[in-house]
C-alpha cells in the first residue's frame, strides 16, 4: 500500500480552526463487495430466497485507488463547549483485478462517497459529554436496492456519551449508539440502539 496525504490547518481566530486535507492511496490487496451468479440466494438469519440471480460476497479485488479530500471546522463555543463539523469525499475504484466478478473503474461498493460529521463536546471538572451525528451516503451498488440484505443504505446516525468523574481515579460513563434507533443495512442489518454503562479506575 502506498499512501500520500497533504494537510493544511489554518486558525481563523483564537477559537476557530479550519483544516483541509487531500489523500491518495494505492491498494494492492483491496477487499470489496462483488456479485456472483447463483440459482437461489441464501441470506443469513433469513434463509434461502428463491429467484435471486446474484449474490454479494466480500472478495479480493487486487488493485484499487482511493482518493479524496476532507474539510473541517472546529469552534470553541465557550469555556465548557466545543463544536466540530467535517465533510469527507472519497473516490474509491478498482483499477486492476484478476477476479472475473470485479468491475474495473467502478466505485467500491462498501465505501461511501460522502460522509458528514457534526457534533458538540462538553467538559467541566466533574462532567464530560458529547453528542455527534454522521450522515453516510449510499454506495449506489448496481442492481441492489437499499433497505435489504447486501445493500449499503444512506443514513444519519446520532451517538452520545456522558461521563461523571467522582474523583481523580474513577470515571462512570453512559454511551448510546444509534440514539434514534434507525433501521438500516450495511451489507447486513446494522445494530439497533445500543447502550453501554462503563466504570473505569486509574491507579
Amino acid at each position: 500500500m502506498q499512501a500520500n496525504n497533504l494537510n493544511l490547518d489554518y486558525r481563523l481566530d483564537s477559537k476557530t480552526l479550519f483544516n483541509v486535507s487531500y489523500f491518495y492511496t494505492q491498494l494492492e490487496d483491496a477487499i470489496t463487495t462483488m456479485k456472483y451468479a447463483v440459482t437461489d440466494g441464501y441470506v443469513p438469519n433469513i434463509g434461502t430466497i428463491p429467484g435471486i440471480t446474484t449474490e454479494s460476497r466480500q472478495s479480493n479485488a487486487d488493485k484499487a485507488v482511493m482518493k479524496g479530500f476532507e474539510i473541517g471546522l472546529n469552534k470553541q463555543l465557550s469555556k465548557n463547549w466545543t463544536s466540530f463539523i467535517n465533510y469527507t469525499y472519497t473516490d474509491a475504484r478498482i483499477t486492476e483485478s484478476k477476479n472475473p466478478a470485479a468491475v474495473i473503474g467502478r466505485q467500491m461498493d462498501d465505501i461511501p462517497k460522502c460522509m458528514l460529521n457534526v457534533g458538540f463536546d462538553y467538559k467541566s471538572q466533574k462532567w464530560l459529554g458529547s453528542i455527534s451525528g454522521r450522515r453516510i451516503s449510499d454506495t449506489k451498488e448496481d442492481g441492489v436496492k437499499t433497505g435489504q440484505y447486501g445493500s449499503y443504505d444512506p443514513v444519519f446516525l446520532v451517538d452520545m456519551k456522558i461521563s461523571y468523574l467522582p474523583d481523580k481515579h474513577s470515571t462512570v460513563s453512559l454511551s448510546i449508539d444509534n440514539l434514534f434507533n434507525r433501521r438500516y443495512w450495511s451489507y447486513y442489518l446494522a445494530p439497533t440502539r445500543s447502550a453501554f454503562l462503563e466504570y473505569s479506575y486509574k491507579f
